[in-house]
């Protein structure tokens, strides 16, 4: 009985960590430079606060998009309470927020979306950031 318990654990364990694989933390703009840099496919993030309800909501959502889009677009989160500097680079004022960066920031490559968005909403945010980055490479 042990033994099942320990292995329904673990399976548990590695499920969880699999289901969020696809949505890392982004913490500032050096960071988020990096990425760009690099940039393969459109990038997809959600600008959330622990305290904001419709946030806590929305997680799951964005986690749900990010496993159905893996390989078609990169996602992240970032907690906007610990990392202004990426607030400030995109003017977000509100939570939560999701921003699809399709090209270079000063070539205005990016749009957002401010509140809740449903599971269909964000998979056409999603398509759209998606065709215009092909577009544009």
């Amino acid at each position: 009985m042990k033994k099942i318990l320990q292995i329904t654990m673990l399976l548990l364990l590695v499920n969880f960590t699999a289901a969020n694989a696809q949505v890392k933390n982004l913490t500032s703009v050096t960071q988020l430079n990096r990425i760009l840099s690099n940039m393969r496919r459109p990038i997809i993030i959600d600008f959330y606060a622990d305290w904001c309800g419709p946030c806590q909501r929305y997680k799951p959502v964005f986690e749900s998009v990010a496993r159905q889009k893996q390989g078609v677009a990169d996602f992240y989160r970032v907690n906007g309470d610990q990392a202004r500097d990426l607030m400030n680079k995109y003017e977000i004022t509100s939570y939560p927020t999701t921003l699809i960066i399709c090209a270079n920031y000063s070539s205005g490559g990016y749009f957002k979306q401010v509140g809740y968005l449903c599971q269909s909403e964000l998979i056409k945010g999603v398509n759209m950031g998606v065709n215009k980055y092909r577009s544009l490479h």
